[in-house]
Order: structure tokens, then sequence, then C-alpha cells
């Protein structure tokens, strides 16, 4: 993949951040307009981040474009985690419910993927989170985990293990960092699952 996909998959992916990611974020926070001000940066700049790898994939565009969809509604809830400690159920239900519609779609037209092991996905990853919601993870967590658990497994297996280690790493950082140096009693984990998913875009990038 030449450095002119790379540059216009960056430039897409930004413009889509700028625009789709805030969009999402300000139709589900609680503060729109302070959200949407603190964040069309880090929208933005997730954004030009997954175009630049979704371009470098160079997946069928069925796949790229189901998982660009993923990655835009999961990072908009990620930065309303972030900016008021809360994760949609808007967004969480979205995410799966684009995976439920996109995916097996796009496993249609292409042959790329698995529905079926997505399911087995969703209920590990969410069962697993079901398990920490005993301890620090809470609902809107629970339904988080368990659309990135779809949309990672759907990819692959190995893809579905370095996502969840990824994620499962950095929310250990994120509850180190928060309770013992900061003293926080609350802590936003869905940036940390997120990554999970993040982490599974460049693996799929690798094997590819």
């Amino acid at each position: 993949m030449n450095s002119v996909s790379l540059l216009l998959g960056a430039a897409a992916g930004a413009a889509a951040g700028g625009v789709v990611i805030a969009a999402l974020a300000a139709a589900t926070a609680y503060r729109a307009g302070m959200t949407v001000r603190r964040m069309w940066p880090a929208g933005g700049g997730c954004g030009a981040a997954a175009g630049a790898v979704l371009a470098a994939v160079g997946l069928p565009p069925p796949v790229t474009s189901a998982l660009a969809v993923a990655v835009m509604v999961a990072a908009a809830a990620a930065l309303v985690d972030v900016a008021e400690h809360r994760l949609p159920n808007q967004l969480t239900g979205l995410l799966l419910a684009a995976g439920v519609l996109l995916c097996p779609l796009a496993t249609a037209l292409t042959g790329w993927g698995s529905p079926l092991r997505a399911l087995v996905g969703l209920l590990v990853f969410g069962g697993w989170m079901l398990i920490l919601a005993a301890v620090d993870a809470g609902p809107g967590d629970v339904k988080l985990a368990a659309g990135i658990g779809w949309w990672l497994a759907w990819m692959s297996w190995w893809v579905f293990a370095a996502g969840v280690a990824a994620a499962l790493l950095g929310m250990a950082g994120t509850l180190i960092v928060d309770r013992w140096v900061r003293g926080r009693h609350r802590s936003p984990l869905g940036p940390a699952i997120v990554t999970g998913l993040v982490a599974g875009v460049l693996v799929t990038a690798w094997l590819s």
C-alpha cells in the first residue's frame, strides 16, 4: 500500500472522526457542547489513525466499511466515558446492532469473517466483564465488552485473543493509575475496552 493511499485514508478517517464521532458523542452526552469541544481533536485523531490502518490493510470494501463503523461508534462511546464516566446505551447498543447487521452481510458478500464465531466472542468477553462487574466494571462496560467481543471474534480467534488481552491490560493499567496513584474511586474503563478493538484491527493488518 503506497503512501498516497495511507494519506488519503488518514484524511478520510480524520474527517469522519471529526464529524461522525463528535456527532455521536453530542447526541448521547449529557453535556453535549462541552463534550464535543473537548473531544473533537481526539475524535479526529482516532479517525485518522483508524483510516490509515484500514487503508493499509487492504481488506474487501464491505469489511473495511463495517470495521470503520465499529471503530467510530466505539470511539464515540469511549470519549463520552472519559468526559462523563458513563457509557450511553444508545452507543453500546448501536455497536452491537451494527455488528449483528453488518458482519453477516460482509461475510455473505466476501466470505470474510464468521458471525458464529462472533457470537461466541460476545458471550465470552461479555460474560467475563459480567464477572468483573462484581468488582469494578459497570453495566455499560459489560455491554461495551459484549459488542467489542462480537467484532473481535468475527475477525479471527487470534484477533479476539489479542484484542481481549489488550483490553484487560488497559483496564488493569487504568485501575492502577486511577485508584492507587490519583486516588479516584471511579475509573472510566470504556477507553481501555475500546483499545481492544483497535488492537484487533492492528493485528488484522499484521496478519493480512
